[in-house]
């Protein structure tokens, strides 16, 4: 799978099984080809957006081949997308449908990158998602895994220096100017199924640590606001503005089909 049309056939696979009048939006490359390490031996993570007027499935998953290609599919309606990835703010979820590689309408992307992506900000930083990250790899050092925590980590501090989405992470660092080469340790064990080395895990570690140190100098825990008055809070105040964005988008959406 190399090109548009390869996906296209993803979309109109599809298309096939919603409801009449069912629409794929948009399909997003992403998982480890998309950040940066991964090889021919791996499938396609493809997450897509769809828009079906009505009642449908909020997320869908989808797990083997089609057209002979290997894929690992999920797909989540827009309205779905933007309730949980958007009002109650994920950087991860919204992310992951930001690397379009088919477009089925165009204006919806459109939209969506200045509108949502447009609209990202610290609150979808949640430090939770670093320490579940950190624990993981404390608890068993993969190379792999590694390479997530690299990731959860970079991909952030890309945005807040940059102000926009990128997923992979040597790209980052070259742009950043970062002098790390753990992750370049880690995607050559990772690729010939090898162990890193005891000596090679403590560079890793020593450079994890280094750029968890910039993430929390970057991102200071948005639950903790500085006002006790909930309704001044940083987060309800997201709240208020998310929910007019969020009606904007979905109501343009349902008079366009």
């Amino acid at each position: 799978m190399t090109g548009t049309e390869d996906y296209g056939v993803i979309a109109r696979w599809t298309e096939e099984r919603f409801p009449k009048g069912g629409k794929v939006l948009w399909l997003s490359l992403t998982g480890s080809r998309a950040f940066g390490w991964g090889e021919e031996k791996f499938d396609y993570d493809v997450h897509g957006v769809y828009y079906v007027d009505g009642e449908y499935f909020d997320y869908i998953h989808y797990g083997s081949s089609i057209a002979g290609m290997p894929v690992d599919l999920n797909l989540r309606s827009i309205g779905g997308l933007l309730m949980m990835g958007f009002f109650h703010p994920s950087f991860e979820a919204i992310m992951n449908v930001s690397n379009p590689v088919w477009i089925g309408d165009r204006e919806a992307w459109e939209r969506f990158e200045r509108d949502i992506i447009g609209n990202i900000n610290e609150l979808f930083f949640w430090r939770s998602s670093v320490d579940f990250q950190l624990g993981w790899l404390r608890s068993k050092f993969h190379p792999r895994t590694a390479l997530h925590t690299y990731r959860v980590l970079l991909q952030p501090l890309y945005w807040k220096e940059k102000k926009k989405v990128k997923m992979n992470i040597f790209e980052i660092v070259d742009e950043l100017g970062l002098d790390i080469k753990g992750h370049v340790i880690c995607k050559e064990a990772y690729n010939k199924d090898k162990h890193v080395s005891e000596k090679d895990q403590g560079l890793v570690w020593r450079e994890i640590e280094y750029l968890d140190r910039l993430y929390s100098q970057a991102f200071p825990d948005p639950l903790h606001a500085p006002s006790t008055d909930w309704k001044e809070s940083p987060v309800q105040r997201w709240y208020d503005k998310a929910r007019k964005i969020v009606d904007q988008y979905l109501g343009w959406l349902k008079e366009k089909h």
